[in-house]
């Protein structure tokens, strides 16, 4: 249920399968408190006889258990969901920072963010931190560095992922590895 790349993932299926054991790469969508509520999103890849073998215990842990495909396909899934959750989080503190540059508030940005179209309960839950620039981690800053860069290394590269890949990677060689993803509001604001 690790995030690793799609081709580890193929390679520990191979090996798995050559000493009679079956594999299935499944990892998550959702952090702490998700898991406590057994309310993940589960990706999984491998042969179908499995996942359906799999899926009572994967029910009993998430809301949703997929399977996608072959081994890989999981793990694919898993690194696109994260870097559209990468990109999210610095484009909202990309917006708060604009904001703030114009004399909006980020308290009266982040309640427009919520009304509109674009808000979601991610944003929401991160206000809190947000206003406190507070960033105790739910999802640290330095897994989805990882998982930008496994993103990368699988293929992306698209101008917002390349963009939000080197942001994260610089906020994690400025020491915030170990802080909530959220904290690259905090980098951004000290690269002015």
């Amino acid at each position: 249920m690790s995030t690793i790349s799609p081709e580890t993932s193929r390679l520990i299926a191979e090996q798995s399968k050559r000493v009679g054991l079956r594999f299935l790469d499944a990892p998550v969508s959702g952090s702490v408190g998700p898991a406590k509520e057994a309310t993940l999103v589960i990706m999984a890849g491998g042969e179908q006889q499995d996942f359906e073998e799999a899926k009572p215990l994967l029910d009993k842990l998430g809301k949703i258990a997929l399977h996608l495909g072959p081994n890989g396909a999981g793990t694919s899934a898993k690194l696109a969901i994260n870097l559209l959750l990468g990109i999210t989080v610095q484009g909202v503190s990309e917006t708060i920072l604009f904001a703030r540059s114009l004399g909006i508030g980020t308290e009266q940005m982040l309640q427009i963010i919520s009304e509109s179209a674009v808000g979601t309960p991610l944003i929401r839950g991160k206000a809190p931190s947000i206003l406190a620039d507070d960033y105790p981690a739910a999802f640290a800053l330095k897994h989805m560095t990882k998982d930008l860069r496994l993103a990368r290394e699988a293929g992306v590269a698209t101008p917002l992922a390349e963009s939000a890949e080197a942001s994260y990677r610089h906020a994690l060689e400025n020491g915030m590895g170990d802080l909530d993803l959220m904290a690259i509001l905090r980098y951004l604001s000290n690269q002015k």
